[in-house]
């Protein structure tokens, strides 16, 4: 944008240079006709005027587009910005409600976790009752965690469970 207004001044500069530096030819009288009267006037001062005209309007509207465009880029920039913050304090929203989710869900399944604690010991409590209240298996010893389980006893089973029960084969002869 510097590049194209230093252009634009360097041009304007050259033109007022050329017209100070003709100005006696730009001045100087010449017959013209405007179709129906014919006049005497000056044609360099119509033709400058002619210009100035023609290009200071539309000077004025590329500045005006220039600045209007920059009053919108601005509008926009601030626009975005505004967004930018909106949309952050949402995610920020959504993190918190994310946490917050996780944490009701964590807290309901070590309640349920709790819950099923305590049925478990209760059902333990009486299957132990149970176990200790019935006479017949209250003989049986049952290992502990540092005893180790006894050996059963070698006499009274025999090493091939099909031996005991096949008779052994009969010799003849």
């Amino acid at each position: 944008m510097r590049l194209a207004l230093l252009l634009l001044l360097l041009l304007v500069i050259l033109l007022a240079g050329f017209v100070l530096l003709n100005w006696p030819a730009f001045n100087a009288a010449a017959p013209l006709s405007l179709g129906v009267v014919n006049v005497e006037a000056p044609l360099g001062l119509i033709m400058l005027a002619l210009l100035i005209l023609l290009v200071g309007p539309a000077l004025l509207y590329i500045f005006y587009l220039q600045r209007s465009w920059l009053i919108k880029a601005g509008r926009d920039a601030e626009e975005l910005r505004r967004l930018h913050e909106l949309a952050e304090r949402a995610e920020a929203s959504r993190f918190t409600e994310l946490r917050e989710l996780l944490t009701a869900e964590t807290q309901k399944l070590e309640e349920q976790n709790f819950q099923l604690r305590a049925e478990f010991r209760t059902e333990l409590e009486k299957l132990s009752q149970h176990l200790s209240n019935n006479r017949e298996l209250s003989d049986i010893t049952w290992p502990t965690a540092d005893q180790p389980a006894p050996d059963p006893d070698p006499a009274a089973e025999p090493a091939d469970p099909d031996a005991a029960t096949t008779p052994a084969p009969e010799n003849k002869g």
